[in-house]
């Protein structure tokens, strides 16, 4: 008994000193950390209690919202501790901010504005939009920002396309773009902020705050002033506690299912409520993206161009097969109807529209994965699939031929 005793003390006294020892490690070794976890590793050695900060990227302009600071240099950025990718960005056309766009040296023959689907949360040779420009041989140049909507795409094309008066203007459409418009509205004080959360919000809200509460105090200790174990649990395990609130709540996802190309993540509260149609704070913002819509379509048109409109799926359409069964009728009703009204707007404003979502779920049904596991983002695949989908549309319907003409 004697002899257990001592080898447990024994192992105890090496397993303090194993973790003092890389405490102070990765103490001295923060500066050469990857920047995702350099960042988390200098706010806990700072004492502060700032969740990830994903916005450190971004600043504040006005008639967009939030955009990319113009001075990136190969950032690391994280979307999750598995979603990793480098950005690097450039100011164009007189830009204070910065787009992921090589300095524009060329002549494009396609402009394109998007959100993040544009942006990519991708390498840069991995998004579609330069896949596009690789398979057609025109040039293209990329106006997209993450957490942008309608208002802001039109803002783009009247600040910076219509200096370069492209043939072809791609604008990509995801169903949160009617709560990106309300969103904007409200802080350029257009419209009044509506004092609403819908129940599924509510749900959300009420098990993030569940969830912390029943996290024993030691660990919320150990995550506060361990480097090694935050960084630890950061890196190989669970990003959650190191985010925010809102983060917490709307983007965890609640389902998986094997498919033959990976994992399909799906459910995550954050699509249930941006794209919910009935929401009142959505129904506010749809006619200010009408309205963008209409002002595009005739701006283009003033200098000659096509406005091409590409509809963006969820991947709970995608794989509707697979989605339905566990999320239901109601909540697959949501997505439908979301993406409906962007079709029945191309068609009240005569608008040119490509769908993805017929071809996407071709390749769904031949159990291709083509957005990432655990966010809703397009993976690589993904945005392959969609480059190429992209230019058969523009070569069938002849308008890389006009671009060049």
């Amino acid at each position: 008994m004697k002899k257990l005793l001592k080898l447990a003390l024994f192992l105890l006294i090496n397993l303090i000193v194993i973790a003092v020892l890389l405490e102070i490690l990765l103490r001295i070794a923060v500066p050469s950390l990857p920047d995702r976890l350099q960042r988390t590793a200098e706010r806990i050695l700072a004492g502060e209690g700032d969740p990830i900060n994903r916005m450190e990227i971004m600043q504040t302009v006005g008639e967009h919202n939030v955009v990319m600071r113009p001075d990136l240099q190969n950032y690391q950025y994280a979307a999750s501790k598995d979603i990793v990718f480098h950005v690097t960005t450039n100011p164009l056309l007189g830009s204070s901010f910065g787009f992921r766009n090589r300095p524009l040296d060329y002549d494009p023959a396609i402009a394109v504005v998007g959100d993040s689907f544009t942006f990519c949360f991708t390498e840069y040779e991995d998004c579609w939009v330069q896949r596009l420009e690789d398979i057609s041989g025109v040039g293209v140049v990329n106006f997209g920002q993450g957490a942008t909507g309608g208002i802001s795409h039109y803002n783009m094309l009247k600040n910076y396309a219509i200096q370069i008066e492209p043939p072809i203007v791609l604008w990509q459409f995801f169903g949160n773009d009617f709560d990106e418009d309300y969103q904007l509205r409200v802080l350029e004080g257009q419209i009044p902020r509506i004092d609403y959360l819908s129940p599924r919000e509510v749900s959300a809200q009420e098990a993030d705050a569940r969830a912390q509460a029943s996290v024993p105090s030691w660990v919320t200790w150990l995550r506060t002033n361990s480097l090694a174990f935050a960084l630890i649990e950061l890196a190989f395990f669970n990003e959650a506690p190191y985010t925010n609130e809102f983060e917490r709540a709307f983007f965890a996802e609640t389902h998986t299912i094997p498919i033959r190309d990976g994992v399909l993540g799906f459910g995550q509260t954050y699509e249930q409520v941006a794209l919910d149609m009935t929401d009142p704070r959505k129904i506010a913002g749809y006619p200010h993206t009408k309205k963008a819509y209409e002002d595009a379509q005739a701006l283009v048109q003033s200098w000659g161009g096509q406005l091409v409109i590409i509809l963006i799926p969820v991947r709970e359409l995608v794989y509707e097969s697979l989605t339905t069964p566990i999320l239901g009728d109601e909540t697959m009703q949501i997505f439908k109807n979301n993406h409906q009204a962007m079709l029945d707007l191309c068609d009240e404003l005569g608008l040119a529209c490509f769908d993805a979502l017929p071809i996407f779920q071709e390749h769904a049904q031949n159990g291709e994965l083509l957005y990432y596991t655990e966010d809703m983002h397009l993976n690589p695949h993904g945005n392959a699939v969609l480059a190429n989908a992209v230019f058969a549309y523009l070569e069938h319907n002849g308008l890389l031929q006009k671009s060049q003409s």
